[in-house]
């Protein structure tokens, strides 16, 4: 396995997220179906934080930055398209089991992600 973060942020519950996950998973990550505060529903992967299997990111992931382009603008948007699809196999963790909120800065706008805002769009459950 192998975990993928942002550098610049802290993610306090780290340790209990690895607690809540099965013994044996493909990925984990933590998938939004955003339609508070915007316009149009944005349906992504966060990507701040995210856990994989070597084998499964090997056979399913590796090199997917190639598929951008052709409307496909944001990564999360691309790796949500791709991991869904193994929403009902057994160890795929599209929702956290609990909550392992970012603390910091975003790069992207100054985002604070304690803000209530940000609170409020990571409460919104899946529904793919």
């Amino acid at each position: 396995y192998f975990a993928k973060v942002t550098g610049r942020l802290c993610f306090p519950q780290f340790t209990r997220l690895l607690d809540k996950l099965p013994a044996e998973f493909l990925f984990a990550v933590d998938a939004r179906n955003n339609r508070w505060f915007v316009k149009t529903p944005q349906v992504f992967v966060t990507t701040q934080c995210m856990l994989f299997k070597t084998s499964f990111y090997r056979e399913f992931l590796l090199g997917v930055r190639s598929e951008m382009g052709g409307g496909v603008t944001h990564i999360e948007d691309l790796l949500y398209r791709k991991l869904v699809i193994f929403r009902d196999r057994e160890g795929a963790v599209l929702r956290w089991p609990c909550n392992c909120d970012p603390v910091g800065i975003g790069a992207h706008w100054n985002k604070d992600y304690r803000s209530k805002k940000q609170r409020a769009i990571r409460t919104q459950p899946l529904s793919c």
